[in-house]
């Protein structure tokens, strides 16, 4: 996109966050790193702006968990430009503002699972999406291209070996799994990975959780971005 003079800002935030909480607040000195080092720091939430605070915290403690890049936990809110509540929706509001702290309520970092299947050697092109699910409420959802050819050759290459690294992604990112499930199409230049949510029980809204890299920039700049 930027060959193309695009402006890439990447940025995270919700309805209940007046949009955009957080964005990848971009150095000048990275503008000298080549592209492969610039895209992963550009795909970074980044930091909240003077409204908002922002944390990664413990879902059982409430405590901030440690900005290792592995402990996991989920993005909450609090500030000027988080919602009051739901609109007469008392239950709903008491569940999502639980601890003073507006929950994010997903449970997939679609960030973590977008990269692990950039980093198959077969596959050119990912997204990651959000599809409706009757139990999960919703499941994540990867569309894949593939390189000409399927690339990668024989060790792991092709779609044989992008499939089980998507699902392996998406448990990984939700910190537990739930029963991924996997389809490709008949002609093999694309392929639909899903995943049921992880360690959710029936009925309840899903979490999104992410590591503390994931959304640097928290309330005490303890993550380096």
């Amino acid at each position: 996109m930027e060959e193309q003079r695009f402006l890439v800002i990447h940025s995270y935030g919700l309805t209940e966050t007046y949009g955009p909480a957080t964005g990848c607040m971009w150095k000048p000195e990275w503008d000298a790193l080549p592209a492969e080092e610039r895209a992963p720091i550009k795909s970074r939430q980044g930091l909240h702006h003077l409204g908002l605070e922002v944390d990664v915290k413990d879902l059982a403690t409430m405590r901030s968990v440690p900005a290792d890049g592995r402990t996991v936990g989920e993005v909450m809110f609090r500030g000027n430009t988080v919602m009051s509540g739901y609109y007469k929706d008392g239950a709903a509001t008491a569940v999502g503002m639980a601890g003073g702290w507006f929950r994010s309520g997903e449970n997939i970092s679609t960030i973590e699972v977008e990269a692990a299947l950039f980093s198959h050697p077969a596959v050119e092109e990912a997204a990651v999406v959000g599809r409706p699910d009757e139990y999960w409420g919703e499941t994540p959802c990867a569309f894949v291209k593939l390189r000409a050819g399927g690339g990668g050759g024989g060790d792991g290459g092709g779609a044989d070996g992008v499939l089980p690294r998507a699902a392996a992604a998406v448990h990984g990112a939700a910190d537990g799994g739930g029963g991924g499930r996997a389809a490709q199409d008949g002609d093999g230049e694309g392929a639909e990975v899903g995943a049921a949510g992880a360690g959710q029980g029936h009925g309840q809204p899903p979490r999104r959780l992410f590591s503390k890299r994931e959304l640097a920039g928290t309330a005490a700049g303890r993550s380096k971005l």
